[in-house]
């Protein structure tokens, strides 16, 4: 309801399956990582394998504004999503070409 026009479809359609029943004041740390690290090994929709680093991330963003909403609204005491651990994202480096 909060995030969902603001953010990409890929970021919550992996979310909405798998913790879209949960309510929300039983999302945990423990809950938010597990879900995290098996979309990282298991995530991708077309081939069953890894996703990478930066859909993991996007995910993770879309719990975190979520569960920022909830703990705003008095659904839930606390945001569990920044105890959780992840694999950053690495910028490519430019080359500027003159």
């Amino acid at each position: 309801m909060y995030v969902k026009p603001v953010a990409k479809p890929s970021g919550y359609k992996h979310v909405l399956p798998q913790l879209g029943s949960l309510p929300m004041n039983k999302l945990t740390t423990a809950v938010v990582q597990r879900f995290l690290n098996g979309e990282a090994l298991h995530g991708n929709l077309r081939t069953g394998g890894p996703l990478s680093a930066k859909s993991v991330k996007n995910m993770r963003v879309v719990l975190d504004v979520c569960c920022k909403r909830a703990v705003a609204d008095g659904v839930m005491p606390v945001n569990p999503v920044p105890a959780t651990v992840y694999t950053h994202c690495r910028s490519k480096k430019l080359t500027i070409l003159s």
